[in-house]
């Protein structure tokens, strides 16, 4: 079967799971090695037997989220949530909603105000990355209590994503920043992050794309799976971004790039002052240099070249925060 026959056959077949009754279990025990990019089409090669998550209403699917730009994690302990709050930084940012189907890019702006839920099939308690830029650590004429808290039961961000299960990981380090009026202290701020849910029933990612308006319907599912060698389960890949209008998938990457000579001001991050229950931070970021770069072990598909050019610029948008 060629690669191309093969694609569209995983694809119907894979979204038709969440309608067919199981016949029999998935029978997953050793991961597969090996596999390669088809260099005729660009698309990474399936790494083990595809028949084993065709026709099977327990099929299996990693969902992989790529935030990038400016995005606040808010750890809720208590309800077992983190909140991905996106500030509204409009019209220098526009959060949005990227996807592949099939071989073709496709986005979604998202509105005002626009409410998110993932992973609401339960699973491992969510667990921020570490390494995110702890928001509490910047410098702030605030009170012991209220530094970098979020008040969840009144914040209004202009997008908010909540996220049932999964973990992150950083995947672009970005720079170090000098914060502060003047600058007391100097830490690291990634710029993008990889946000996992393993094992998930895909019946359940595929009801909840349908409400994120991502497809129709469930039977499209399977048009968003892609199998890489390096990753057992075939993965769905989505992008969510707080970014430049010009920037996409294909400009968020793991190498960290400095600001244009002459702006080492990170204007935007003033965009992050309304979230918390204390606005009262002193200055706006300086950029101090880059952290190293650390090579992407998995990085998704995304069928169009950069189109900036350049990849992703510094951007010091991904920071954590906790509930007041």
């Amino acid at each position: 079967m060629k690669r191309r026959e093969f694609i569209r056959t995983a694809a119907v077949a894979g979204a038709a799971t969440a309608l067919v009754p199981a016949e029999h279990a998935l029978g997953k025990t050793v991961p597969p090695s090996g596999g390669a990019v088809d260099e005729a089409d660009g698309i990474p090669r399936p790494a083990a037997h595809p028949e084993e998550w065709m026709g099977t209403a327990d099929a299996r699917v990693d969902v992989r989220i790529r935030f990038a730009g400016l995005c606040m994690f808010v750890p809720d302990r208590i309800s077992s949530i983190v909140h991905v709050l996106l500030p509204n930084a409009r019209p220098n940012h526009v959060p949005r909603l990227h996807w592949r189907r099939g071989r073709a890019p496709h986005k979604r702006e998202l509105a005002p105000r626009e409410s998110l839920v993932l992973g609401a099939w339960g699973g491992t308690p969510p667990q921020v990355p570490a390494g995110i830029f702890d928001i509490g650590e910047y410098p702030a004429t605030c009170a012991a209590n209220e530094l970098g808290k979020v008040d969840l039961n009144g914040v209004q961000p202009g997008v908010w994503v909540r996220l049932r299960t999964g973990s992150g990981a950083v995947i672009n380090p970005g720079g170090r920043w000098k914060l502060g009026n003047p600058p007391t202290v100097t830490r690291p701020m990634p710029t993008v992050v990889d946000w996992w849910m393993r094992d998930v029933p895909l019946a359940e990612i595929a009801n909840e794309l349908v409400v994120c308006r991502v497809i129709p319907h469930v039977v499209f599912t399977g048009l968003l799976l892609y199998l890489y060698p390096a990753n057992y389960n075939p993965v769905l890949d989505l992008w969510l971004l707080n970014i430049p209008a010009d920037q996409g998938p294909g400009d968020i990457g793991e190498i960290p790039f400095p600001p244009a000579p002459g702006n080492n001001t990170y204007d935007h991050f003033a965009a992050f002052f309304p979230l918390l229950k204390c606005p009262n931070l002193q200055g706006l970021p300086e950029f101090a240099g880059l952290e190293p770069w650390v090579p992407d072990p998995l990085s998704p598909w995304w069928p169009l070249p950069p189109w900036a050019g350049k990849g992703m610029l510094v951007d010091c948008g991904v920071t954590k925060a906790t509930p007041a």
